[in-house]
């Protein structure tokens, strides 16, 4: 608690006036930070219109920049969020359920997708969910390896994660 309140440059004592331990610290900073992907994504979600490989460009899009733009912290917030650390590990079994059932919301809206572009016959799927897990995993192995400085922006990574996605459901132009 004193390391991040010297980067606050405020007293470690003004801290705990906001949170009562570093557990909800954690817990308040993966909420947050979950909250503020999932509200990307549902905002470029319902800006796409209706038609599902719209909408799975816009979601793949908002996933890959939102994640991109936080280089710094997204990969902490991966391996927390999937529970995978000994951090979030640390955290109680109701706070646990809380981040769990927020991190499945993006699953969830796009695996709703996918499931209606095959329903319309506009996706050729075999399987959702591993569909779903091959585009998330796409998305989230990107923040160790994207640079800022590198050959390509972070929308031009996004528009390309955004190509691939769509050619995954059978969309080829």
């Amino acid at each position: 608690m004193r390391m991040i309140a010297s980067e606050l440059g405020i007293k470690a004592a003004s801290i705990y006036h906001h949170f009562s331990g570093k557990e909800d610290l954690l817990f308040a900073y993966l909420h947050e930070s979950i909250e503020s992907f999932n509200s990307s994504c549902r905002s470029a979600y319902f800006a796409a219109g209706s038609d599902p490989a719209d909408r799975l460009e816009a979601i793949v899009k908002a996933n890959t920049l939102w994640q991109l733009e936080r280089l710094d912290t997204t990969p902490f917030l991966n391996v927390n969020i999937y529970g995978v650390s000994h951090l979030s590990q640390g955290l109680p079994e109701s706070r646990r359920e809380i981040l769990r059932s927020k991190q499945n919301e993006f699953l969830s809206m796009l695996r709703e997708v996918i499931k209606s572009g095959n329903e319309v016959g506009r996706f050729n799927v075999r399987d959702e969910l591993v569909t779903c897990y091959s585009i998330i995993g796409l998305i989230d192995h990107s923040v160790y390896w994207f640079r800022k400085e590198g050959r390509l922006s972070a929308e031009q990574v996004a528009e390309d994660f955004a190509n691939l996605s769509l050619r995954l459901v059978g969309i080829t132009a």
